[in-house]
């Protein structure tokens, strides 16, 4: 079935993942473009480095890098304190310790304000609730938190600018919506998101926190997300993806980091990753790091 409509019947024994997909999504199934996995770590520059944190009792005593266009995986099992760790990072809780440098300097954020000043941006999980304003538009949604530089002097707002970069952002990310001025509820969650995206990608942040980027979405969004952050990536844009899902994690990221019970496990290289590495990490208490 699709939009309503009965489409096809087949044969299991007949048929492969990537034939129900076209079906499902009205289209030839496209899979994430390759990824050129970083191998090579001893030139590129650190971007981020987080020491010794903690978040209340959530998160103890991380402490871990991230690359200059390195995607990071972030996993583990519910509870073990992956979302609380980028949320302490990016000011969204008061109660941490530890030291966080940007690009070397030490940095002090206490506001998710801060943390945009710093060049972060972040896709929350809770795309309703925390990542979108509902009864706006989608113009609105994209470019909400950057009205002051599509302001003059006088705080107007230049309309035709902000008109001009929504559309820029809907043809780039392929965001399938009416118009500029389609109420945001309205749209399929895979669009949402891409909504959401389109905001930060918009402040060009150069180190960008993705929770769950493609929960609770199609297939035919998943894939076009997988690209818009493979192409981040390649531009430069350093990456932590929070995931649950293995297979993502490990079509993805570059490395990935394994959370259990508040402490990070493992760090494992995208060609020594497997899903059974990452499962004993979620059981074992050991410790690993690339």
């Amino acid at each position: 079935l699709r939009d309503g409509n009965y489409i096809t019947t087949l044969n299991t024994k007949e048929t492969s993942v990537d034939e129900m997909v076209s079906y499902m999504v009205g289209r030839e199934f496209e899979k994430v473009a390759h990824r050129n996995f970083i191998t090579d770590y001893a030139n590129r520059d650190v971007v981020l480095e987080v020491q010794n944190f903690n978040v209340g009792s959530k998160v103890k005593n991380a402490s871990f890098k991230l690359y200059k266009g390195e995607v990071l995986g972030l996993t583990g099992l519910v509870g073990a304190g992956r979302t609380e760790l980028l949320q302490g990072i990016f000011g969204m809780d008061k109660n941490v310790t530890g030291s966080v440098l940007v690009n070397g300097k030490p940095t002090k954020i206490n506001h998710p304000a801060d943390a945009k000043n710093f060049g972060m941006g972040m896709v929350p999980e809770g795309r309703k609730e925390q990542g979108m304003f509902l009864k706006l538009s989608v113009q609105d949604n994209m470019t909400i938190v950057h009205l002051r530089k599509l302001s003059n002097k006088l705080l107007f707002i230049n309309r035709k600018k902000q008109r001009k970069i929504a559309n820029d952002f809907i043809n780039e990310l392929s965001i399938k919506t009416p118009g500029l001025e389609q109420i945001s509820q309205n749209l399929s969650g895979g669009n949402q998101q891409k909504t959401i995206l389109a905001r930060w990608i918009m402040h060009e942040p150069q180190i960008f926190f993705l929770d769950e980027p493609t929960h609770g979405i199609d297939v035919g969004a998943k894939a076009e997300i997988y690209n818009i952050i493979d192409k981040l990536a390649k531009s430069g844009v350093s990456i932590i993806l929070l995931s649950s899902e293995l297979p993502e994690v490990l079509s993805l990221c570059d490395r990935i980091m394994v959370m259990h019970h508040g402490e990070i496990k493992g760090i494992l290289k995208h060609d020594e990753a497997d899903q059974v590495k990452i499962m004993n990490f979620t059981i074992e208490d050991k410790k690993e790091t690339a």
